[in-house]
């Protein structure tokens, strides 16, 4: 699946709930490069990448929750 077919979750279309700034480097050019699961309920595993310093990182968690209660991992989350 191409990155312009993706049909990402509520976190990749809601600006609130999407990651704002790479806290590797401070870069707010985050974007979206892999996402699997539900989009509006049921789980869900995103993977988000810095434009500006490459780091990573990923968030899973069940789409209806809060954005506190996902996990957050990687450089981008540091």
């Amino acid at each position: 699946m191409s990155i312009y077919e993706m049909t990402t979750t509520i976190a990749g279309r809601d600006p609130t709930r999407r990651p704002q700034m790479c806290h590797c480097c401070g870069g707010e050019r985050v974007s979206i490069v892999y996402t699997e699961g539900g989009t509006d309920a049921g789980t869900f595993e995103e993977q988000w990448q810095c434009a500006e310093c490459n780091a990573k990182g990923w968030v899973k968690g069940n789409a209806a929750d809060d954005p506190t209660q996902w996990q957050h991992k990687g450089a981008l989350f540091r």
